[in-house]
């Protein structure tokens, strides 16, 4: 299981479909360097306890802290060089707002 440090959810919209991914961000510490995760796709999720526990398409899951919504400087430098990279194969990504009901995202 997946638990990221922080977390954002995109919307990925090309022509033929709609797909929602969790990039989580862990920090590296001391010891190691920071690292991020784009999952393959969100098939379900469970809301509780302040958490949201996302099923990945590929059977991963991030068990995300609501209270840890957002990324820090280096997260969205690292995300802002995926989505340069989603919008030049044509798709359009949007990152969804903290305030979104993930009851209904799926």
């Amino acid at each position: 299981m997946n638990i990221p440090d922080r977390w954002v959810v995109l919307k990925i919209e090309t022509e033929n479909k709609t797909v929602y991914k969790v990039f989580g961000v862990w920090y590296g510490g001391y010891m190691g360097g920071n690292n991020w995760q784009l999952n393959s796709g969100v098939a379900s999720l469970e809301v509780s306890d302040g958490c949201v526990l996302f099923h990945g398409n590929s059977g991963s899951q991030y068990l995300c802290n609501l209270q840890s919504y957002g990324l820090s400087s280096w997260g969205v430098s690292q995300l802002e060089f995926l989505i340069k990279g989603a919008v030049a194969a044509g798709s359009k990504v949007e990152v969804l707002p903290q305030s979104t009901d993930w009851s209904t995202l799926v």
